[in-house]
């Protein structure tokens, strides 16, 4: 599950940067997803993180989600007749539908 936002992309006539500022736990695809949101390809962006806490920038040089599993997976969720409500409630959380889903119940 992903639930956030891009935090800061930078764009010049060479190359894309896609950064994202951590204060707690990152989401190990969540770069390579905005990447295909934003560029069409997991591969367009220089992605990174900053951890807030120790002010330190790491480079995400691995791929963990590309355009086709992606695709595939869209794919596989559009051709499901039913809403598979998520497994953890910590998954809710920020979910724009909490209200409506009325998982609790």
């Amino acid at each position: 599950t992903l639930n956030g936002r891009v935090d800061l992309v930078i764009e010049t006539t060479t190359e894309n940067h896609i950064i994202d500022f951590k204060t707690g736990s990152k989401i190990d695809n969540q770069l390579d997803f905005y990447t295909i949101m934003l560029y069409g390809d997991e591969t367009k962006a220089f992605k990174s993180v900053y951890n807030a806490f120790e002010g330190s920038l790491e480079n995400q040089d691995k791929t963990r989600l590309t355009k086709e599993i992606l695709k595939e997976a869209l794919i596989n969720f559009f051709k499901t007749d039913t809403y598979s409500l998520s497994e953890k409630k910590s998954g809710c959380i920020y979910c724009e539908y909490e209200n409506i889903c009325r998982r609790e119940f």
